[in-house]
């Protein structure tokens, strides 16, 4: 890692050559990278967190509502693939993969939502239609990057 970009007052991305910033796609999010395998990665920074009364459980049934809205279709309609309790960055945090297909493509999708001061949702995606050791490697890649401070 031979430098950290400040993404705001509470994240940095610690660069390296596999991943490059993009333009962002939403203004919710706080930034987007591509790999070198036209595989992305999100930063999401939510000014809202515990003392606020956010859990992380909210957070994610928010992760899946938002989807559920993006893609036209029911929360009870997306395949969870994978959910398990994990720390990031000494947070309580949730990992969770899901599969959607979005305008006919394949999409697999991989999170880690931590809850603490403030709500963060790392996110990568990648084209594909079987969840498999490819999206855990391709989530750890990105988020070895990102430093919460």
């Amino acid at each position: 890692q031979s430098s950290c970009e400040s993404l705001d007052a509470h994240v940095s991305f610690c660069s390296n050559d596999t991943w490059g910033k993009t333009q962002k796609s939403d203004p919710a999010q706080l930034a987007q990278y591509i790999n070198d395998k036209d595989q992305y990665g999100i930063i999401v920074s939510e000014g809202i967190g515990l003392a606020d009364g956010v859990s992380l459980e909210v957070m994610v049934d928010a992760a899946l509502s938002n989807m559920a809205t993006a893609w036209g279709i029911n929360k009870s309609d997306i395949p969870v693939l994978k959910i398990s309790d994990v720390e990031f960055e000494g947070m309580q945090s949730s990992r969770m993969a899901v599969s959607a297909e979005y305008q006919g493509v394949s999409v697999i999708l991989s999170y880690t939502i931590s809850v603490a001061d403030r709500a963060y949702q790392l996110l990568t995606f990648r084209i594909g239609k079987n969840y498999g050791s490819i999206d855990e490697t391709l989530h750890q890649s990105f988020i070895k990057h990102v430093k919460i401070d």
